[in-house]
């Protein structure tokens, strides 16, 4: 059956909730305030919290659709899932599908085939309305966390919704009937508390959940449809309670309204992406957006000004077109970067208003107002006045969809021309800040330029290289292509660096076992990509042998740092005990560590490492280490870019994917330098390997720098073995 009745036979209608309809500016103004965070945070990184305006839309959507569902039972005694998810296809569908096929067609004009593939994925996991298990997937798969920005991540919100919408509606209709087979469906009362039990169990479980999973899986949990139910959940506790609210004085009323957007606005500036969400950090926003709904629930209730005008109305129009086009123009035009030429982010503000706009106009209004997948009947006299008003909104919206094409296509040849507004940020001859000095324990830091030096020749030609590389102004033929380069996990060694406890230690050793110098390695993957290089120089040199006891994710720092799976850290924090457990039983010649310096969180505070905390944290493996017996050498990583996959494109320019060290990079360069000199060690300068005076090119020759973000390629890792080899014979290695 399509419909579902809801009364009894020759009975009155069964009233559910009182829910008189009446357009509430404050909703549209909520939309419209959260969708602005969220564009901004993206856009400009700013403000910290702007990303939780997904909750607030989480919230009212659950009020929403339930106060939709319960209002048709109200009016027709039935609800109709046929035309509920009819309607949900009419209002989700043909805007997503839209930008879904817009984004598809500019992927493959843009982005190189294996970026392209990825992005084709995503597309398939958005019309499925899976996109958020995707994203989380791909959230805690360590190769893919330096991945570029998919133009489609913010799909995966429109998933959550989606997958809750399959459940809600036929939990309120068994409800109901399981009530109308007891005899009771005449009172809307006994509807209502059965409702509100039913969602605040289900709220509740949800809640208690998504504590537990942001604990543990904070990736997971900030894209789980199980984390996130409860905001939804709260959303339609609002509707289903309307009555009750309805009562509340206006004075009283207003002053919830206001509070609310208080806590909507405060939570924008107080959350951000270092505590732990969606709980219990979403609490604010998602409270706070209820007392909006709560204390505007009055058809004479005050108006809120600040969000219920003309302008905030229509930004709430068109929230959802706004929402689904902002990311794509993002990372099409300014390449997902946020620090991007003030002009371009502008412009991506204003592309996304134009296309959003168009798209509402255009692509939403008419078909929300079409008989499309309607049910046959009469509707002739309805047609025609659809008919007219989709003529009118063409003729209107027709300038301005292409004034808009005009400004993206102009901002994106301004973009291409200027590298994405970035080309003057590297300069061949700036010089690189070095090292940092620790007085005070200071998170801050003391630059001091580092000396070059003289080099020995392959260090020389490496350099001539690099130099060459900066000032090319197009990209070379690339051996191997940028294709081949992203993604690539395939060196003979990187197996080794997979925590593995099968393994037999003898798997990962080169070099002869009788070699003079015996060389123990550690460190998390900015090592393990140094593996290819050290090992081909062990076998070639015959008096170096090679113990790999470095591991992915693991950096070799007495700090629990962050991961998503807390099984993860534990495996970290023996394998790094192990680690000296081996150095004191093999007594090694040399330790040679090698650390990523990018954000690593504490785990405990779920805060940014610090400056003192990293200096503690490797003070306290190097105090355990016997220097007379075993001397440390700590080797930089590369510093950080952009991944390729986000800034190579064929006809574009290189200067787009050059990279420089930056304040952290020192910062933790300066403190790593400080404490294994004091230990008697070395500090094995990289920067050499990688930059003339400061700023680093990605390729050197026809070879690809970085595989991604951090990692080296392994082409290129084979390319600096003998410059590697100079600058670590300094420190007494490979002699």
């Amino acid at each position: 059956m399509s419909r579902t009745r809801l009364d009894s036979p020759g009975r009155s209608t069964t009233t559910v909730v009182s829910t008189q309809r009446h357009r509430r500016l404050d909703v549209q103004g909520l939309r419209a305030l959260a969708v602005a965070a969220v564009v901004l945070d993206h856009v400009f990184a700013w403000p910290a919290g702007g990303f939780v305006g997904v909750d607030v839309f989480f919230v009212l959507s659950g009020f929403l659709i339930t106060a939709l569902l319960v209002r048709e039972a109200e009016r027709t005694g039935r609800i109709s899932i046929v035309d509920f998810y009819r309607r949900r296809v009419k209002r989700i569908l043909p805007a997503a599908l839209l930008v879904l096929i817009v984004v598809l067609v500019a992927a493959k004009v843009e982005f190189l085939a294996t970026r392209f593939t990825t992005t084709l994925t995503d597309a398939v996991s958005a019309v499925t309305f899976s996109a958020n298990w995707h994203f989380a997937a791909a959230g805690t798969d360590y190769f893919q966390k330096d991945a570029a920005p998919s133009p489609l991540q913010h799909f995966w919100s429109l998933s959550v919704e989606e997958q809750f919408y399959l459940v809600w509606p036929i939990l309120i209709i068994a409800t109901l009937l399981v009530l109308r087979a007891f005899g009771r469906t005449a009172s809307g009362h006994s509807a209502q508390i059965s409702l509100v039990v039913i969602l605040g169990c289900m709220t509740t479980a949800s809640f208690v959940w998504a504590l537990t999973e942001s604990a543990s899986s904070p990736t997971v949990a900030y894209f789980s449809t199980y984390s996130r139910a409860w905001e939804l959940g709260l959303g339609s506790l609002v509707a289903v309670t309307l009555p009750l609210w309805r009562r509340l004085p206006r004075t009283l009323g207003g002053l919830l309204s206001w509070l609310g957007l208080a806590g909507v606005i405060a939570s924008f500036v107080l959350v951000s992406d270092d505590l732990p969400f969606p709980a219990p950090w979403a609490v604010l926003p998602v409270l706070a957006t209820a007392l909006v709904l709560i204390g505007g629930s009055r058809p004479d209730a005050p108006r809120l000004i600040p969000i219920a005008n003309t302008v905030t109305t229509f930004v709430g129009d068109i929230s959802y077109s706004l929402y689904l086009w902002h990311l794509p123009v993002f990372v099409f035009v300014a390449g997902g970067e946020t620090d991007a030429s003030p002009r371009v982010l502008a412009g991506v503000v204003a592309a996304s208003l134009g296309l959003a706009t168009v798209t509402y106009l255009l692509v939403e209004r008419p078909i929300i107002g079409s008989r499309l997948l309607a049910r046959r009947g009469s509707g002739s006299a309805r047609d025609v006045a659809w008919s007219t008003s989709v003529r009118r909104s063409y003729r209107t919206v027709g300038l301005a969809a292409l004034t808009t094409l005009v400004v993206i296509l102009s901002t994106m040849a301004v973009v291409d021309g200027r590298g994405g507004g970035r080309e003057s940020a590297v300069a061949v001859d700036t010089p690189v800040a070095g090292p940092t000095s620790l007085a005070a324990g200071a998170d801050s830091t003391t630059a001091e330029p580092v000396p070059e030096g003289s080099y020995g020749p392959a260090v020389a030609a490496l350099q001539t290289e690099l130099t060459a590389a900066l000032a090319s102004a197009t990209w070379p033929a690339l051996s191997p292509s940028a294709d081949t380069i992203i993604g690539q996990e395939n060196s003979r060694v990187y197996a080794c660096g997979i925590l593995d406890p099968s393994r037999k230690s003898s798997e990962c050793r080169w070099g002869r076992s009788s070699a003079p110098t015996k060389v123990m390695v550690a460190g998390d993957s900015t090592s393990v990509h140094y593996l290819e290089a050290l090992a081909d120089l062990a076998e070639s040199a015959g008096t170096t042998q090679i113990v790999q006891r470095s591991a992915f994710a693991c950096p070799f720092i007495d700090i629990r740092t962050m991961n998503d799976d807390l099984a993860q850290l534990d495996k970290c924090e023996k394998q790094n005990t192990a680690t000296i457990a081996a150095v004191d039983e093999e007594e090694p010649d040399y330790l040679l560590i090698t650390n990523s310096y990018q954000d690593w969180k504490n785990a405990t505070t779920k805060r940014t490492v610090t400056a003192q905390e990293w200096s503690a944290g490797l003070t306290s493996y190097l105090d355990r280490i016997d220097t007379t017996k075993t001397k440390v050498v700590i080797l930089p990583p590369p510093p950080s870019g952009k991944p390729l996959a986000q800034c190579f494109k064929d006809s574009g320019s290189p200067r787009k994917c050059d990279t420089r060290p930056d304040a952290r990079y020192r910062l933790l360069s300066g403190i790593d330098r400080e404490l294994v000199t004091a230990k008697g060690g070395t500090f094995a300068e990289s920067l050499p390997l990688f930059c003339v005076s400061g700023s680093c090119p990605a390729f050197a020759g026809t070879t690809v720098v970085r595989e991604d973000a951090v990692h080296l390629a392994p082409a290129f890792e084979r390319k600096v073995e003998p410059a590697l080899r100079e600058l670590l014979q300094t420190a007494g290695l490979f002699t």
